[in-house]
């Protein structure tokens, strides 16, 4: 019986670890190029039990949940800004930040005052041949990323590709780490769409019913729980009588 309050416990703290992937989810509904993530856990008796009862020990594995990233395009959304670039298929912008090289696929960039191409926390975005500084006023960037000002190639956009994306990690303003050094790939299957952003491939609506599901697995956990709980407290005080 105290097993059961374990494992009703244990499954109210994987709603909740849930619940809180599914609302950073909705917070980045409008974040360009934001990924959207998920929960699960490493094995199915994990999902059962969520905790280590073996041996006596009764502590939540919090190690044992991950998260996962999902990375089906969002829709693209013409902007008419020529600093603004989306891409189409497999492709990450590569941004030099002062943590190193991170990646991302939000286009939404501008220039610096020295005019070097940055994204929007002012992180230069790399060419193939460095840093990009444009100097003119006629801005082209070209479906295989080339970059041209005033009808002159000034670089291509650094567009690059991973064998296994799911292995590059989350760090915040919407970047990727290759935490795992992942082989890094020159793009080949992408087209970059100028004065286009590529928007959050959250679902809303998608997000919303998953969210009311959790709530509702989460208070069944809850009532299950206050129920063994009850009958551990009659168990406890009728045998007392005996």
């Amino acid at each position: 019986m105290v097993k059961g309050l374990y494992r009703s416990s244990g499954g109210m703290m994987q709603r909740m670890y849930e619940q809180d992937i599914l609302a950073n989810n909705l917070a980045n509904l409008n974040t360009t190029g934001y990924k959207k993530d998920g929960g699960f856990l490493k094995q199915l008796i994990d999902a059962e039990l969520t905790l280590d009862i073996r041996n006596g020990k009764t502590n939540f594995i919090g190690d044992q949940s991950y998260s996962s990233t999902y990375f089906e395009e969002g829709k693209v959304v013409g902007t008419g800004n020529p600093l603004d670039v989306a891409i189409t298929g497999d492709g990450f912008f590569e941004i030099n930040t002062p943590d190193g090289i991170r990646y991302t696929r939000n286009g939404n960039f501008k220039l610096d005052v020295n005019g070097v191409l940055v994204d929007q926390m002012g992180n230069p975005v790399n060419g193939q041949g460095g840093q990009i500084v444009i100097e003119g006023d006629v801005v082209q960037i070209s479906p295989a990323g080339e970059v041209l000002v005033d009808g002159q190639t000034v670089d291509f956009l650094n567009v690059v590709s991973f064998n296994d994306p799911d292995l590059l990690v989350k760090e915040g303003n919407n970047l990727f780490d290759n935490f795992y050094n992942e082989p890094v790939n020159q793009a080949t299957n992408f087209q970059t769409i100028q004065g286009s952003y590529e928007s959050s491939n959250v679902d809303a609506v998608r997000s919303m019913v998953d969210m009311i599901e959790v709530h509702r697995s989460y208070d069944s956990n809850s009532r299950v729980l206050t129920a063994t709980d009850e009958s551990l407290r009659k168990l406890v005080n009728d045998v007392s009588r005996y």
